[in-house]
């Protein structure tokens, strides 16, 4: 008849899907390519695939809304209440925590620097009585002179692992002798005796028989013996000043 050849012949392959025909298909007498055939058969496949997902959607959709009918209102409502205040005190105890992390976190810092600087002052009195010793090796006088001494030197000396001092130039490199060794501190030290200032703080020498023998340095223009003067006096006397 004419009907059956106006249409296509199509076949159903396995699992339902449409195959085009090999040959090309007439309809109202215009021909279709093989190429059309499958895009329109492409066509027919994905508008069925559309039309079996939005069945599936209204299905599920339809099943919420049976589960909804049994519900309570009053219930419904209740458990939004609670839902809001639960959620009102997970912000509360949320920001009491950040707040309790917060002030650890500055206590934290405040007993590192607290810790930072008793180190830096434990270390600054290990080095202070390091160079007590050395100096007064080296005839440096007890007291407010040695801290005198320690005072102008501390930038030329460094603490050793060992609890020992050193000798440092201002690069902070070690000072060594002629020998390239390190130089020793006390014997070091001896060379301020002739130190306008510092020749003050170191005790007075005495020659074998010839008397007391002062450092140079160590006397008054008006030859008063500055080995008896305080540290005050001292600074008076090195600048010139008066005392009150």
């Amino acid at each position: 008849m004419a009907e059956d050849q106006l249409q296509p012949e199509v076949e159903m392959a396995a699992g339902g899907e449409v195959e085009a025909p090999e040959v090309q298909a007439e309809v109202a007498g215009k021909s279709y390519s093989e190429g059309e055939v499958q895009d329109l058969l492409k066509a027919l496949k994905s508008e069925r695939e559309a039309r079996k997902a939005g069945e599936k959607s209204l299905k599920d959709k339809s099943s919420q809304l049976e589960q909804l009918k049994g519900i309570d209102p009053e219930q419904y409502a209740k458990l939004q209440a609670e839902s809001a205040k639960r959620a009102e005190l997970e912000a509360e105890l949320g920001a009491k925590v950040e707040s309790i992390e917060k002030s650890y976190a500055d206590q934290l810092a405040t007993a590192k620097a607290q810790q930072d600087a008793a180190t830096t002052q434990v270390k600054h009195l290990q080095l202070q009585w390091a160079f007590e010793k050395e100096f007064a090796t080296a005839g440096g006088r007890p007291g407010e002179f040695t801290e005198l001494a320690f005072s102008k030197l501390r930038d030329q000396i460094k603490l050793e692992d060992d609890g020992n001092v050193a000798v440092v130039d201002k690069s902070g490199a070690y000072v060594v002798d002629d020998k390239g060794g390190r130089v020793n501190p006390s014997e070091w030290l001896q060379q301020f005796k002739s130190h306008s200032l510092l020749g003050y703080t170191f005790q007075a020498e005495r020659g074998a028989g010839s008397g007391h023998l002062g450092n140079s340095g160590a006397s008054l223009a008006q030859g008063a013996d500055m080995h008896s003067l305080s540290t005050a006096e001292l600074f008076a006397q090195a600048f010139g000043k008066k005392l009150p």
